[in-house]
């Protein structure tokens, strides 16, 4: 999960925080002349994010894995 401050953390899937990231990214988007911004793509970049993560804790996971192997360390 995406942390907004140290007591929330952001669920990419609760309507109302996805509404708050739309609403940053409009005010960022306008700061900084960027059009084009939907809800869709606000949506499908915080699963994005969330895919990204698994995948990075998956491949950390296999690191580790190969390493206590390849050392001679087994469970």
């Amino acid at each position: 999960m995406l942390c907004v401050s140290e007591t929330v953390a952001i669920d990419g899937d609760d309507p109302h925080h996805l509404d708050w990231i739309y609403q940053r990214s409009l005010e960022r988007a306008e700061e900084f002349r960027i059009t084009g911004l939907t809800y869709r793509l606000t949506q499908g970049r915080s699963q994005l994010q969330l895919l990204l993560k698994l995948q990075t804790s998956k491949e950390i996971c296999s690191f580790f894995l190969y390493c206590a192997s390849d050392c001679g360390f087994s469970h």
